[in-house]
């Protein structure tokens, strides 16, 4: 990466004036991504990624001078890590208090992090490629569309999967394992936008590798965002390769935790992971041990109660904390007594340190947090042998639909080169029968003459009336 003392040596070797933008952002305000980020882009894995991010949760203003972050306060190592990597010399992010209390946990007041700068010459080098923010919708078609094509698939996914880390979701489902306890299968990843440009752009941009991918309107989503499903079947090996050609590019410390999920989901062969690897199951009053005293317990247990592992260990490294390696060996109490005594040795130590003052700050001066209980996995298919399970009832109901589409038939008739099946045992016994050359027809005409004999006796009943007068036969 080309740093700001280089940037201002080209310009006066060739005895140029240096541009007041480049000069302030180049020497007197290092706290800043180099102008030169953008170039060669398509070759460039952290500037796909810096891009993609930036579209999600980046901020511009109208003026275009002020460009920057704004994130939870527990996503301050990855900012950190990925803004270190783009090529920012001296980091200076900020954790603040909103004024906001927690809706679902009543337990304190939210906390983010935040990284800005002022200056133009950076946003300009963006809008060269028709790029939106999260808040200003100002996509420039034609730019966007050539520099989406401009990237092969592995670049594109690189862009879209840090998309995806800002404003998106995995999508997971429950299914009962072969070990009979329940796992979480990945069934697609999830792409939100304001901005149905940028999706329709996506889409097309993705078209050309006949991926399973649809878009859906703003009322699938609580905020209001379209959405664009890539659909991951367990046998579509070439989205998993891409994927993990996309994730392995970079080391783990620039993976967000939500793509360090994905890429352990990938790497399994049902794309599923044990609860293990999710946020805790317990109810937030079990979570905090019943500590109805420790506010700042409270506030913690508020930004760790929907971490998965790879949040929760993101954090733990920037500490120089112990790891974990399951959901349930995370002790609330015990990580707070450790965080207390961490000592601000290093800048990501510092940034640690600066989050539990933060944590301090934010506790709430009355009442008592509310006991938010994590969704559990209730609703189980009974149809057969089927292993759905679902935390809600409405997908419960919207999978049985399926069932009743395509019937699970697990009777099927053993004689040679007869493809029959059914759902019904009764059904497969009268079927069999047709095989039969000699079959029994126990039940005959006693007509006088009649030959006719069957092996029902409905039929024989229905073959009789045919004998009778037809002033005789009843018309109903």
């Amino acid at each position: 990466m080309t740093s700001g003392p280089q940037v201002v040596a080209h310009y006066l070797a060739q005895d140029l004036v240096v541009p007041k933008e480049i000069f302030r952002e180049s020497v007197l305000n290092p706290n800043h991504v180099p102008t030169t980020l953008y170039e060669n882009i398509q070759d460039n894995p952290i500037a796909q990624r810096f891009a993609g991010f930036f579209g999600s949760d980046g901020v511009n203003t109208i003026s275009g001078d002020h460009t920057g972050f704004g994130l939870r306060a527990t996503d301050s190592p990855f900012l950190f890590n990925l803004l270190k990597a783009s090529g920012v010399k001296a980091l200076k992010i900020r954790m603040g208090k909103l004024e906001r209390v927690s809706s679902s946990y009543n337990a304190g007041h939210l906390g983010g992090v935040r990284w800005k700068y002022m200056g133009i010459a950076f946003p300009q080098a963006r809008s060269k490629l028709g790029l939106l923010s999260s808040i200003i919708f100002n996509t420039d078609v034609q730019k966007a569309t050539e520099f989406l094509f401009l990237l092969n698939l592995v670049g594109l996914l690189r862009f879209i999967l840090l998309w995806v880390a800002g404003d998106g979701c995995l999508v997971v489902c429950p299914v009962f394992a072969e070990s009979r306890e329940t796992v979480l299968r990945l069934t697609s990843i999830a792409i939100c936008a304001r901005d149905d440009h940028i999706l329709s752009l996506f889409k097309q941009s993705l078209s050309p590798y006949n991926l399973d991918v649809h878009c859906s309107g703003p009322s699938k989503n609580k905020a209001g965002m379209n959405t664009l499903h890539i659909r991951i079947g367990k046998g579509d090996t070439r989205i998993k390769n891409a994927l993990m050609e996309g994730l392995q590019s970079l080391p783990t410390d620039l993976l967000h935790p939500k793509l360090a999920l994905l890429k352990d989901l990938l790497k399994t062969q049902d794309n599923q992971l044990r609860l293990s690897h999710f946020p805790s199951r317990l109810p937030f009053h079990d979570y905090i041990q019943g500590d109805m005293d420790d506010k700042l317990l409270w506030v913690l247990g508020q930004d760790f109660h929907s971490l998965n592992v790879y949040s929760i260990n993101a954090i733990l490294r920037f500490a120089g904390l112990r790891e974990i390696t399951r959901i349930q060996d995370f002790d609330l109490k015990t990580f707070m007594r450790n965080a207390l005594q961490v000592e601000a040795k290093t800048p990501k130590q510092q940034l640690f340190v600066d989050y539990i003052n933060l944590c301090k700050s934010r506790a709430v001066r009355s009442g008592l947090p509310l006991n938010v209980q994590p969704n559990n996995f209730h609703f189980r298919c009974n149809l057969n042998d089927c292993k759905f399970f679902a935390h809600r009832k409405r997908d419960l109901q919207d999978h049985q639909k399926l069932h009743s589409k395509e019937k699970i038939k697990k009777y099927q008739c053993d004689f040679n080169g007869c493809s029959y099946s059914t759902d019904n045992k009764g059904n497969l016994q009268l079927h069999k029968k047709r095989h039969s050359k000699d079959r029994i027809k126990e039940f005959k005409c006693d007509v006088k003459d009649c030959p006719f004999k069957t092996d029902q006796k409905g039929n024989l009943q229905v073959h009789q009336r045919t004998h009778l007068p037809k002033d005789r036969i009843k018309k109903y």
